[in-house]
């Protein structure tokens, strides 16, 4: 099993993260068979991906993240 990662949009500082600006991002062609609902899916494991890296509290659940890179 890969280990989850968040999509590349969270590569940017952090001060710029913004879920409306991520949704307008999403019509690239990795996007483009999505839904809403999917790409807010998306948006939320990131952030999900990105706070368990940084506490180390749930890396050891057994979730399992359909991410985007």
């Amino acid at each position: 099993m890969s280990t989850p990662t968040a999509h590349k949009y969270f590569d940017q500082a952090h001060s710029e993260w913004d879920i409306i600006d991520f949704l307008n991002d999403s019509s690239e062609s990795e996007f483009e068979d999505l839904n809403l609902g999917q790409k807010i899916g998306i948006y939320l494991k990131s952030l999900e991906v990105i706070m368990d890296a940084d506490s180390g509290q749930r890396a050891s659940s057994p979730l399992n993240y359909r991410v985007l890179n």
